[in-house]
């Protein structure tokens, strides 16, 4: 596990700006001159390969795909209001159309799932630490790395960097 305040002060000396950290989940908003998301994602995991010894799969997102990403929840769109049964999964990559297709036939209900780009919505009225569907399993499933997170904190990053 890597300390937050650490892992902050790793980003500030990577020279990116304004660096904040929600939760100890490794959630760290920040600015960057750098456009580029991959050259962004390289620094930091051979950063934190280097201070920590940790080789970690770094997902970036600009604050433009996590507002599009909530924009498109398909369950909330179709009227689902439980909110916190919502989760979404960030793929490191788009997958496989053929994984993708395997992955939304696979039923586990009443845990629903929905791919839309390179994110996983994810249903489930039960707990998320008894889901099927996890985000192990996606990765598996899809064969990319992903990282999950909760509605309520999808909405919270994106009050933070609002």
């Amino acid at each position: 596990m890597i300390k937050m305040p650490a892992l902050a002060a790793m980003f500030t000396q990577l020279g990116f700006t304004d660096v904040a950290t929600y939760i100890q989940s490794g959630n760290v908003l920040f600015n960057s001159h750098v456009p580029d998301t991959n050259a962004i994602n390289n620094s930091i995991k051979s950063a934190i390969l280097d201070r920590f010894g940790f080789d970690v799969e770094i997902i970036t997102l600009t604050s433009h795909l996590l507002a599009q990403a909530i924009a498109q929840n398909p369950f909330i769109k179709s009227g689902n209001t439980n909110t916190e049964k919502m989760y979404l999964t960030f793929l490191k990559e788009t997958p496989n159309p053929d994984l993708a297709e395997k992955l939304l036939q696979t039923n586990y209900l009443p845990e629903e799932i929905q791919i839309i780009n390179r994110w996983v919505y994810f249903y489930s009225p039960e707990s998320y630490g008894r889901a099927k569907l996890n985000n192990n399993f996606i990765e598996s499933k899809l064969k990319t790395a992903a990282t999950t997170r909760n509605w309520k904190t999808i909405l919270t990053l994106q009050t933070l960097l609002a």
